[in-house]
C-alpha cells in the first residue's frame, strides 16, 4: 500500500521557506506602510491649508490653521472652528515669528508663513509642506529646510 501525503521533512522545508519569506517581507511592508501613512497625512494637511486659503478668500475673513499638538491641526475662520484633523504621523512646524498659527488674510494670501514637516521620516518625498505668501507646496524635508521642486 502506498502512502499519499507529505513526509515530515517536506513539511518542515515548506515551513522554513515560508518563515524566510515572512522574515524578509514583514519589515518591507512595515516600511512601506509608514511611508504611505506619512504621505497620506501630508496631503490631508495640504488640503486643510488650501481649504483655509479658499475659505479666507471666499468668506472675506481671516482664517488660521493652528498646530496645538504634534498630530492635531485646527482650521478656524473668524471665531468659528471649521475643521480639525488628527494625523497618525507626528509633525513639527516652523512658522514665522515663532507662532503656532499659520494665518490667511481676506485676499487668500498667507500672513504668517512657514513649514510643517514629518518628525518620523526624513529625506523622503512628500515629507513637508512649505507655505509662502502665495503658494502652498509639498516637498522633501532635509532636517532644516523643505525642498520644493519649482
Amino acid at each position: 500500500m502506498k502512502n499519499r501525503g507529505f513526509s515530515l521533512i517536506e513539511l518542515i522545508v515548506v515551513m522554513a521557506i515560508a518563515v524566510i519569506l515572512l522574515a524578509i517581507g514583514i519589515p518591507m511592508y512595515a516600511s512601506w506602510s509608514k511611508k504611505t501613512q506619512v504621505k497620506k497625512d501630508i496631503y490631508n494637511i495640504y488640503s486643510l491649508l488650501n481649504d483655509a486659503r479658499v475659505k479666507a478668500f471666499t468668506m472675506k475673513t481671516n482664517c488660521a490653521v493652528s498646530c496645538s499638538s504634534s498630530n492635531e491641526l485646527k482650521l478656524t475662520c473668524g471665531n468659528k472652528l471649521v475643521s480639525v484633523i488628527n494625523t497618525k504621523t507626528r509633525f513639527g512646524h516652523r512658522f514665522q515669528l515663532g507662532s503656532d498659527n499659520m494665518t490667511f488674510g481676506i485676499d487668500g494670501s498667507a500672513n504668517i508663513v512657514g513649514t510643517i514637516y514629518s518628525l518620523e521620516l526624513k529625506n523622503k518625498p512628500a515629507t513637508c509642506i512649505s507655505v509662502s505668501r502665495l503658494r502652498i507646496a509639498v516637498g522633501e524635508w532635509d532636517g532644516d529646510n523643505c525642498n520644493v521642486e519649482e
